[in-house]
């Protein structure tokens, strides 16, 4: 899949390049924070160019290593999300302080999330908060004010 976006739009900075969206190969739009969550578990390619491409970095560092991700998978049983029931298999691995944050890609800032619930957290702004059985309660977000 390829998806282009500046890393200001990645960050959330205010008049970023393209904000809020980020574009599929082809056009379509995307909101920054299903970019967002697309990108906590996957490679990323940087291409910067002015007028022809002059170079291309990556920085896959934040993708889960496999072993990492059978640990998760013990460790968790599945997604962590309070009441959830879902297996391993079902998840994403989830950074708890995102990547683009300079969160580590380390068992301590990692956790499992269904897809259903790791979609909660990024686009719908949902926050998590730790209980202590290890499992996570997600947390309803503010309501926005509307303006008269």
């Amino acid at each position: 899949m390829i998806i282009r976006a500046s890393v200001d739009t990645l960050l959330g900075a205010p008049g970023a390049p393209g904000a809020p969206d980020g574009e599929l190969d082809g056009g379509v739009m995307i909101p920054a924070e299903t970019l967002r969550r697309l990108a906590c578990d996957a490679a990323v390619s940087r291409i910067i160019g002015k007028g022809e491409l002059i170079g291309e970095i990556t920085r896959a560092a934040r993708t889960t290593p496999a072993a990492t991700r059978r640990a998760l998978a013990v460790r968790d049983g599945g997604c962590v999300a309070e009441h959830c029931r879902r297996p391993p298999q079902w998840t994403d691995a989830h950074h708890v302080k995102h990547w683009i944050d300079q969160g580590p890609t380390t068992m301590t800032n990692l956790i499992l999330l269904c897809r259903p619930h790791h979609r909660k957290v990024h686009e719908e702004g949902w926050g998590l908060q730790r209980l202590t059985t290890g499992r996570w309660a997600l947390t309803r977000p503010l309501p926005r004010s509307r303006s008269a």
